[in-house]
């Protein structure tokens, strides 16, 4: 996969046409979202809209709707951030319908219509198309409510063989799946073309549908949604309840229920729903249970119809006269609003196990659950053959389009066919003739010798188990891990053999944070391709969870910090619980034994206090310190052995590459990203600064950038800038990580993450023949004059307010870095050591400095970062930068091999010793 999208789209296999222009019509919230994304597929659209009644602009609606665009980002407005870079609004020609109709379709090889789901309004406008379009040309509709046979009667041959719906799910940059549906007469070469287009180019999991109600995806989701809100109001169920068993418990996402059509819009409920009631037959299980909620009536009617509507949905944010908020939730009963709760259903906490825990919970919580997912269920399966014969494909349409762990066909083998179909015939449920024609077995299984699943072929109307077929050019390591043993493992990360002489390290740690095990994994990963005598000749790092990884793992630090400070009253009540439950004392004895614990652990603390705890938090801090300085050269060694191992190393990030996550892939060969990789070292939020290497390979690559003039000191100020503005200077895709100098020029970009690891595989097989380590880089920076003018520069956004205090003295740390330290000036030749040197020595003053520390907690028990409240009282800019002290540390300079002697003990141990705390506070490693 090339980093030229352009080169991509021109070389689709087995596609036999390309898509270098389109037209979009109907520049409405998703017209204009599926134009975004096309041209982040390298597409020249054409976008147009109606002439609103009055206009002075003829051409408004397009043009709002991609000025709209322009400013939007995944962080600030996710439903409008269409544009993986705003450069790419470029490529986009807005026009009117009325004066533009023929310039925007005669040269597009597709064409989109995304207007209103109106079947005359759709009719007229392909008359337009028809009349306007170029042979062969590709027409297709965003309908899911309207049969494709309505859509094209009475047009032209050309246009019905070159017709079809493709299906996106809002917002299209974002929601993987596409639903694609044919015609009778469309043909094989326009769906393989589209197919592949829409999977390769846009990134997306093509699911063909055949032409029913709602497709899949929708036909069912919907179901679910007023399914369980119908019997929510029915039941007098509170929504936090309905949320906690109907989310994670399920696999489904944690917002659960009420959350998601908050988030989706209560306003596109009843649209939706009336289509399908007009739509489907009577005997359809939807019909039995549709009706108009009076409460979802009321709450449209008065314009709550979720997050953006600006008075809330089911869940609202309310601010009080103080200036506090709070959340509130709706009572299904009567309307009104009240503080939002946390569910203690004990089957909300029983979905740690799994869905079947929940089930066999007797609660209300467990009842309501398992009555929602059974008639779910129940209906899903009742589905195939008529939406689709393909389970997986109806598995991967919930999975991608309404963010489910698992399809209804996966889940109900997880919970365990026969225990579920034992359940329905009891409750006297007619079972669906899928599971009637598996007798027993379960719809997936898996063949010795095989790296992907098998799952039943009902399209013979018999069950025999056949591949899933997976596309050309995508390889998926959970599939590889079902049938092969890693080759290293620990509770962090593992080892994996993808074949033709590629290892690939996966990380499953909490947030897929950095810990002594993983860096212990690393430096075993390499010593064993090294001493594999050439059966290994390339390594991949690369994981399938949601975001790449998170950095370090900071509850550790967080740990120690609290052992420092630790009292009595902390750990003996908790020790003294623990026992108890051992040695199965019962409830009412084990309660007064407590309440005598916890009364001695208070008696305690003020003796302990004025006694040893001094001298204890001392000798515990110092031993924290030691073990932080460890870590912090064990991951500048770890990473430095990676990049100058004998054989390539390829990063293969998606989702977010944070800190320490950004750093190992700064210091891979080369990155292959998916699309949608958010990178950048943001430890300035949390009052440190990168040390893993991280401010080193990326002043490297701002020394090695074109376009700088005038010398060190505007490199030096570009790396400061970006160190301490991680708002800005984090990537908000892959094509803009490009331009943000975290990707290099020969690094590359993949649009489908499920053909991520493949790509990236193949570019390590490319490197490998010829692969010679890099060589050492060296650094000439600009010396202390240019740090007191970064200096001065803090001080002034201090002054303003732009800054906390704290920043003050992160800032500084990390100017001291980028000048070179102390003695640097430009002719001075620095090494890679030097400057290693130079981030461990910053990022130890400033872990001593208790803000930083109050910044670590914040972050890890809100999740955001901390901005520190004016000091009370009044300090000069000296004072505050001396709040960290400078320090001096012994010199040691990583060798660019994995740690050995002495080293590699310490690393085993410390490894050892966070396996340990990790089963003591499981919490830790989530």
């Amino acid at each position: 996969m090339t980093n030229d999208v352009k080169a991509e789209n021109a070389a689709i296999p087995n596609a036999p046409r390309k898509i270098k222009k389109a037209a979009v019509i109907g520049a409405g919230a998703m017209g204009s979202t599926i134009a975004a994304h096309l041209t982040n597929a390298g597409v020249e659209v054409y976008l147009i809209d109606i002439v609103p009644k009055g206009a002075a602009d003829r051409d408004i609606l397009a043009k709002n709707a991609v000025a709209r665009m322009v400013k939007a980002t995944p962080a600030t407005d996710a439903l409008n951030a269409g544009f993986m870079h705003p450069s790419n609004a470029k490529r986009i020609t807005v026009g009117n319908r009325e004066d533009d109709i023929e310039a925007a379709v005669k040269d597009a090889d597709w064409i989109v219509e995304a207007i209103i789901e109106d079947l005359d309004k759709k009719r007229d406008l392909f008359a337009e198309v028809d009349k306007y379009k170029k042979p062969g040309a590709i027409v297709s509709s965003n309908t899911s409510t309207i049969p494709l046979q309505k859509l094209t009667d009475g047009f032209s041959e050309d246009f019905k063989k070159n017709f079809l719906n493709v299906h996106f799910f809002n917002p299209p940059r974002f929601m993987r799946l596409i639903e694609l549906i044919g015609g009778k007469e469309t043909t094989p070469e326009v769906m393989e073309t589209m197919r592949t287009f829409c999977d390769v180019n846009l990134g997306k999991e093509v699911v063909v549908c055949k032409d029913r109600p709602a497709f899949i995806a929708n036909r069912i989701g919907t179901y679910f949604l007023f399914r369980a809100v119908g019997a929510a109001v029915d039941q007098g169920m509170k929504i936090e309840d309905v949320d906690g068993v109907l989310g994670r418990p399920m696999g489904l996402p944690k917002e659960g229920v009420f959350g998601i059509i908050d988030m989706v819009g209560l306003n596109i409920i009843p649209h939706v729903t009336k289509s399908l009631h007009g739509a489907l037959e009577p005997g359809d299980m939807f019909q039995k249970i549709y009706r108009e909620e009076k409460l979802i009536t009321e709450m449209l009617a008065d314009g709550r119809w979720g997050r953006n509507s600006g008075k809330g949905g089911f869940y609202r944010m309310t601010k009080h006269e103080n200036g506090s908020r709070s959340m509130e939730s709706i009572d299904l009963q009567t309307g009104t609003y009240r503080l939002k709760e946390e569910s203690k259903l004990k089957s909300v906490a029983a979905g740690r196990k799994g869905p079947r825990a929940v089930f066999e919970t007797n609660d209300i919580g467990g009842k309501f659950a398992w009555e929602i997912m059974r008639d779910t269920l129940v209906y899903s399966l009742s589905l195939v053959p008529e939406v689709s014969d393909d389970i997986a494909a109806v598995d991967a349409a919930m999975r991608e389009g309404y963010n489910w762990k698992n399809g209804p066909f996966e889940l109900v083998d997880k919970i365990g066919k026969d225990w579920f179909e034992a359940q329905l015939k009891k409750e006297g449920v007619e079972l669906p003739p899928v599971m009637k024609i598996a007798a027993g077995r379960p719809f997936y299984r898996v063949e010795n010798g095989k790296d992907q699943r098998l799952a039943f072929d009902f399209a013979k109307g018999t069950a025999e188990y056949a591949d899933i077929q997976r596309p050309a050019g995508q390889l998926s390591l959970e599939e590889l891990k079902r049938t092969r043993k890693p080759l290293l493992a620990n509770a962090s990360a593992s080892l994996w053999d993808i074949g033709d002489g590629v290892v690939c390290v996966e990380f499953h740690s909490k947030g897929n944070t950095f810990d002594p095990l993983i860096f212990k994994l690393l430096n075993d990963s390499i010593e064993l391709v090294n001493d594999s005598k050439g059966k290994y000749k390339a390594m991949v790092i690369y994981n399938e969870g949601k975001e790449f990884s998170l950095g370090a793992n900071l509850g550790l630090a967080a740990t120690g910090f609290a052992a420092a400070s630790a009292r009595p009253s902390d750990w003996l009540p908790g020790m003294g619980k623990g026992l108890l439950k051992a040695l199965h004392i019962p409830k009412g004895a084990a309660d007064k034994i407590n309440g005598s614990v916890r009364a001695v652990a208070a008696a305690l603390d003020t003796a302990y206090a004025k006694t040893a705890q001094p001298f204890i938090s001392r000798k515990v801090e110092n031993r924290v310190f030691r073990m932080l300085e460890e870590f912090i050269y064990q991951g500048q060694a770890t990473y430095k052995a990676l990049r100058y191992a004998p054989f390539p190393v390829i990063g293969a990030p998606a989702g977010m590459a944070l800190g320490g996550g950004c750093e190992i892939l700064l210091h891979c060969d080369s990155i292959q990203a998916h699309a949608e990789t958010y990178m950048g070292l943001v430890e300035s939020g949390v009052g440190l600064v990168p040390a893993w290497g991280g401010m080193a390979r990326y002043m490297e690559r701002v020394q090695d950038a074109k376009g700088f003039k005038g010398g060190p000191f505007p490199r030096a100020r570009t790396a400061f800038e970006t160190v301490m503005r991680p708002d800005l200077s984090v990537s908000n895709s892959a094509a803009d990580a490009q331009r943000k100098l975290w990707l290099r020029p020969g690094d590359g970009v993949t649009m489908n993450r499920d053909r991520l690891l493949f790509d990236a595989k193949e570019k390590a097989l490319a490197m490998a023949p010829q692969y010679t380590p890099p060589k050492p880089s060296t650094f000439r920076l600009p010396g202390e004059g240019s740090r007191q003018a970064f200096n001065m520069s803090i001080d002034d956004f201090y002054v303003k307010g732009d800054v906390t205090w704290h920043d003050v003295v992160v800032a500084d740390a990390a100017a001291k870095i980028v000048t070179g330290g102390n003695g640097a000036h430009v002719g001075k030749v620095l090494s890679e050591n030097d400057v290693l040197q130079l981030e461990r020595e910053a990022i130890l003053s400033l872990i001593r400095t208790e803000q930083t520390r109050k910044r670590i907690m914040h972050t890890l028990t809100t999740g955001k970062p901390l901005r520190e409240k004016p000091l009370d009282e009044a300090k000069t800019l000296a004072e505050i930068r001396a709040q960290r002290d400078d320090i001096t540390l012994d010199r040691r300079d990583p060798d660019g091999k994995p740690l050995h002697g002495v080293d590699a003990m310490r690393l085993k141990m410390m490894a050892t010793a966070t396996n340990v705390l990790y089963r003591v506070v499981p919490a830790l490693r989530g």
